[in-house]
């Protein structure tokens, strides 16, 4: 967006350069001669040569980018609200005590996130995406059948996963394996832009999924006499 403000800047001024040369070359003939017109066309160029660098500047300005508005503390809520809503989230405010702001949201896949900023000192200046993830009721009569090495197989298979998607999670521990919630936390600064947010969220998304069919492939693998279905939410 600069380099075009730039290149239509320079457009304008190379422009202005080769339409100056015909006049000028004009006023040094009449100077030339001795012509009496020599001195009221001079003027009466410099004037113009005035208005249309005048002219240029307002231009310039009025071509430039729009000013970035800065992410801070103060700002990051309203900021997050509306890139919620430009993404057309469905979102409800959730009042949290321990939080400054603490937003739910349903995405488009209708997994339920938490988006705020909590007060704890030491990510107080941070924004958290979550989600809380539970098994079914299948889902935990499975885990709870299963011998603790078959269980610690798919403890390490989530959090491989996990891993992989580059979130955080709650500990995870035998025999609660079945439930356990996961985060994506950023700095509040000029880093943090609508599409860094979007980013947390299809993350956090992704890696949703990835722990449902962890469960269900450990229910094929031990022939689990129930369709497996995908890991709800605590709501």
């Amino acid at each position: 967006m600069v380099r075009k403000w730039i290149e239509s800047i320079l457009q304008g001024i190379l422009a202005s350069i080769i339409f100056a040369i015909i006049p000028g070359g004009f006023v040094v003939y009449l100077a030339h001669v001795k012509s009496e017109w020599a001195i009221p066309i001079l003027m009466g160029l410099g004037a113009t040569a005035m208005c249309s660098v005048s002219l240029i500047g307002i231009s310039g300005f009025r071509r430039l980018p729009p000013k970035k508005e800065v992410t801070t503390v103060e700002t990051v809520e309203r900021q997050i609200r509306a890139w919620l809503n430009n993404f057309r989230y469905a979102v409800q405010n959730d009042p949290n005590p321990f939080a400054f702001f603490w937003l739910i949201i349903t995405t488009s896949a209708g997994v339920r996130m938490s988006v705020g900023r909590l007060k704890e000192d030491m990510f107080r200046d941070y924004i958290v995406v979550r989600t809380d993830i539970t098994a079914t009721p299948e889902e935990a009569a499975f885990l709870a059948g299963l011998s603790s090495q078959e269980l610690g197989r798919i403890l390490l298979e989530l959090k491989i996963e996990l891993a992989r998607a580059r979130v955080g999670s709650s500990p995870i521990q035998l025999p609660s394996v079945g439930t356990f919630s996961i985060f994506k936390r950023v700095p509040i600064n000029d880093s943090l832009t609508e599409h860094v947010l979007v980013g947390m969220i299809d993350d956090l998304e992704a890696a949703f999924s990835a722990a449902g069919s962890v469960v269900i492939l450990g229910m094929q693998r031990n022939n689990w006499p129930v369709l497996p279905a995908p890991a709800k939410q605590i709501t």
